[in-house]
């Protein structure tokens, strides 16, 4: 097991009607957004930031995502959530593989948090991204702890 020196950058950002989404001069590796579901500006800034290979994590801000766990509704993480819709926290390994493109989206990772507070989301993904980049490994991380 190697040391790891540093954490990677992750940033925690939040989405509100109205927003027009994070700028940065350059990419972080990571952002945990608090959502209920991104405007059209932030939509295309945290595509922006997808395709520049930053992992963005949506996540509810009382740490409950209820959209994704299969309450139904619009879903932030697009086809991520469709694809953990009914996954249950024991048993989300058999959910990340049975969706074959889980958090790969045209645009890169986008990861889904279900239970987890945004400030825990981005401590979760500073550690993970020390150990992968790999978008369903990621997402298998988000529903196990």
């Amino acid at each position: 097991m190697s040391a790891v020196d540093s954490l990677p950058q992750v940033e925690l950002a939040y989405s509100y009607p109205g927003g027009t989404g994070p700028k940065f001069d350059k990419a972080p590796a990571g952002i945990a957004v608090q959502s209920n579901g991104f405007t059209r500006e932030e939509s295309g800034a945290y595509s922006v930031l997808r395709r520049a290979g930053t992992v963005v994590v949506t996540v509810f801000a009382g740490g409950d995502n209820m959209s994704a766990a299969g309450g139904g509704g619009a879903r932030p993480g697009g086809a991520v959530a469709g694809a953990m819709a009914g996954a249950s926290r024991p048993d989300s390994a058999r959910a990340v593989a049975s969706a074959p493109a889980a958090g790969v989206t045209p645009m890169g990772a986008q990861i889904v948090a279900q239970h987890l507070t945004p400030a825990k989301a981005r401590i979760l993904l500073m550690v993970a991204l020390t150990h992968t980049k790999d978008a369903r490994e990621l997402q298998r991380m988000f529903l196990q702890y």
